[in-house]
Formats: C-alpha cells, sequence, structure tokens
C-alpha cells in the first residue's frame, strides 16, 4: 500500500473473485493482495460482490451476483475512458493562436469573466487562462515582510 493509486489489476480481480469464492473476509483478501481493505470493498460494492443497500418491495433482501472479473474488469476500462466534465475555463487551442482571446479580454474584462464564472474562479486564472503566462518579474512580497530592508552593518 503505497502513497501512488495504482489500479486494480486482472490478476487481482481474479485473486479477489477466487478469495472471496472460498467465503473469505475483506480484510484476508486485503492483507493477501496487500491492499486497504477499503479498496477491495470498494471493489466488490461496484461489481456485484456485496448485497444492494435496502430491501425489494416484497421484503427480501436484494443481492447481485456474484463478482466476476471479466464484468469488472471491462468497466473499469469503460469508466477509464469515459470522458470527464470539462474545467471552466478548458479552451481548445486554435490554429489562428491567440487572436480570438485577445479580442475577448478586450471586450470583457478579467473581473467579469471570473465574476460570471463563478467565485471559484479567481480573475489571475483568467489572466493566466486567456492571456497565457505573462509571468510577473518581480514576485509580490508575503504578507507582513518588507523588501527593502536596512543594513544595520
Amino acid at each position: 500500500m503505497g502513497t501512488h493509486y495504482k489500479r486494480l489489476s486482472a490478476k487481482e480481480r481474479g485473486t479477489i473473485m477466487a478469495l472471496r469464492h472460498v467465503s473469505k473476509s475483506i480484510r484476508a483478501v486485503a492483507l493477501c493482495l496487500r491492499r486497504s481493505p477499503s479498496t477491495i470493498s470498494r471493489e466488490l460494492r461496484r461489481n456485484g460482490g456485496l448485497p444492494c443497500c435496502g430491501r425489494s418491495r416484497s421484503g427480501r433482501s436484494r443481492h447481485r451476483p456474484g463478482y466476476d472479473t471479466v464484468r469488472a474488469g471491462k468497466r473499469a476500462h469503460r469508466l477509464r475512458r469515459k470522458p470527464r466534465r470539462p474545467r471552466k475555463l478548458h479552451r481548445k487551442k486554435t490554429s489562428s493562436g491567440s487572436g480570438s482571446v485577445t479580442t475577448c479580454t478586450s471586450v470583457v474584462s478579467p473581473e467579469q469573466i471570473a465574476d460570471i464564472l463563478g467565485h471559484s474562479v479567481r480573475r489571475e486564472r483568467v489572466l493566466r487562462e486567456f492571456l497565457g503566462d505573462t509571468g510577473q518579474e518581480e514576485s509580490t512580497p508575503k504578507a507582513g515582510t518588507t523588501t527593502d530592508r536596512k543594513s544595520t552593518c
């Protein structure tokens, strides 16, 4: 269990299926795979190895069919390729360069764009996204510090 996220491999999914088939607990499976028990629990919940929440209309508890490695692998692959929601300031690079971007920023100020997009976007980010990294040569000092200190020597 490292600090870097690593997807479950087909071999690990097969091990989960085999160990769950012989009624091993989630913690025993996690110990065998050297994974977190929550990872195994999530995998089983997503892919049919654990019972569903709640009960059916007839009062009986609902159970999904058992964990299947092939079905779980296909689902993971499909979700990995599924496009995510684009960021608010996501834009495509155009072949015409930054002409349209400069006309956009000449009509509307970065403050207005940030206000339209909501409070989650600061105007500095709007400037960075639309104008590129114009970069400030001198860095702004942190609060409470001074830049022109007099030497005491």
